[in-house]
């Protein structure tokens, strides 16, 4: 996921390299994640699986360290012959629209919205210049 990198400089650095492997007339497609204004402090999220020999349940709080979205994912698994839990904890950077635009245009490429991704998120679309 780009969102990973955490932050602008990394995003830049990530188009950027994204963008070297394009051909001539390429085209890169990025689905954007949430946007700063957007993330919700405290939210909660909650999915299970209840199978008659498998049960799990998938928590979610999340939490926000200046521009980096944190969600402590809390796990429980159980089986006929045991029951287990972990914690794992995803950090991504929350970037702006105009965070997106910068790193592509510093790739040289120009930039573009598309249409709502898979998760309906915004999309944005870098294509090389042409001179």
């Amino acid at each position: 996921s780009l969102p990973a990198v955490g932050t602008r400089d990394r995003l830049a650095q990530a188009i950027y390299r994204f963008a070297r492997h394009l051909k001539p007339h390429g085209v890169l497609i990025v689905e954007g994640f949430v946007e700063p204004d957007d993330w919700e402090v405290g939210r909660l999220t909650a999915n299970f699986v209840d199978r008659p020999e498998l049960k799990i349940a998938r928590m979610a709080r999340s939490s926000r360290r200046e521009n980096i979205a944190v969600m402590d994912f809390h796990y429980l698994i159980s089986t006929p012959d045991d029951v287990r839990q972990f914690v794992e904890r995803h950090e991504l950077g929350l970037f702006t629209e105009a965070d997106y635009a910068d790193a592509f245009r510093a790739a040289g490429l120009h930039f573009d919205n598309a249409p709502a991704g898979l998760l309906n998120r915004k999309t944005f679309t870098g294509r090389h210049k042409i001179a």
